[in-house]
């Protein structure tokens, strides 16, 4: 079959005939809902750094902080190829290009209020790019999922502040173990893909949460023993499944703190704490900036939208 318009072969006909007009209808909204969410991302960022008491930040803190937002940036990557493996083990081949580009340009529209915008700009550049509306709504069924079985994982790397009996070393034994065999059921119930979407965010949980430790280590005026850095990385990512499971709380604001402090009670300063928990709000905000910048430059060279092969039957 000849390509229609550079497309790629293998897309079902019924793809081949949609309009242009409702292509450039779907592609204006996801453009429109990513440029909201810059908008209130410049109101949240706002609100953040007045909550931020810089008198206890030095020049060199500052530094650091700057470096931990490119990390974040980054680990937005991560989350880019989570959703390429989901698509992918749901029988879309897409390219790389464009799944990193679509993204990092929707994902600031999660900062828009019903905080599920983000995924209302991927259903339509993907639709617009010729994917099956019921494949990307799977596909985010299963990102949750995913999301959701790899952030319980990090519970056990928290009992130790809830049982004295648990080590740290313990915990962090029974975390891998744990997670190899979430990885294998998952491999078995699904495919390789899901598994290794599985474990990529995995990767995304540890990178965020070590970069709310260290913001923590930061900003503390006693520095806490390392062996305690597992429990805290685990307590702040159940913060965070919490707050992004509860129905209301946008981002999770309010439910992750108080989660925070309940975890973490006795071992740091409230006001420490609640520092912490800011910059590694906004830490988590300019890197989704960084990200949708990089999600630019990432379209210079996704030349071709997409390639879509159609489910078995």
């Amino acid at each position: 079959m000849r390509n229609f318009r550079g497309m790629p072969r293998g897309i079902r006909s019924a793809s081949l005939m949609k309009k242009p007009a409702v292509r450039r209808i779907l592609h204006l909204t996801g453009r429109v809902l990513a440029l909201a969410g810059i908008v209130f991302v410049v109101f949240r960022l706002r609100l953040y750094w007045s909550e931020i008491d810089l008198a206890r930040i030095a020049l060199p803190e500052r530094l650091f902080i700057a470096v931990l937002s490119m990390v974040s940036s980054l680990s937005v990557l991560l989350l880019a190829l989570i959703w390429r493996h989901i698509l992918q083990a749901l029988q879309a081949s897409i390219f790389c290009c464009w799944t990193v580009k679509t993204y990092c340009v929707a994902q600031l529209a999660k900062y828009l209020p019903g905080n599920v915008f983000h995924y209302a700009a991927r259903q339509a550049t993907g639709m617009a790019a010729n994917i099956s509306a019921a494949t990307l709504a799977k596909s985010f069924a299963w990102e949750i999922a995913v999301s959701i079985a790899a952030g319980l994982n990090f519970g056990v790397l928290a009992l130790p502040l809830l049982f004295s009996q648990c080590a740290p070393w313990m915990s962090v034994l029974l975390f891998m173990l744990v997670a190899g065999c979430a990885f294998l059921c998952l491999q078995h119930i699904a495919n390789k893909q899901m598994a290794a979407a599985f474990l990529l965010q995995l990767c995304f949980l540890l990178i965020m949460g070590g970069i709310f430790a260290s913001l923590l280590y930061l900003v503390s005026e006693a520095p806490f023993p390392h062996s305690l850095w597992p429990s805290l990385i685990g307590a702040y990512i159940i913060a965070w499944l919490i707050g992004m499971m509860t129905p209301g709380a946008s981002g999770g604001i309010g439910v992750r703190e108080a989660v925070a402090l309940f975890l973490l009670k006795g071992l740091v300063p409230e006001s420490t704490l609640l520092l912490a928990v800011v910059l590694a709000r906004m830490v988590s905000v300019v890197g989704d900036v960084f990200a949708f910048l990089i999600g630019h430059g990432f379209a210079l060279f996704s030349k071709k939208d997409i390639k879509s092969v159609p489910p078995p039957l």
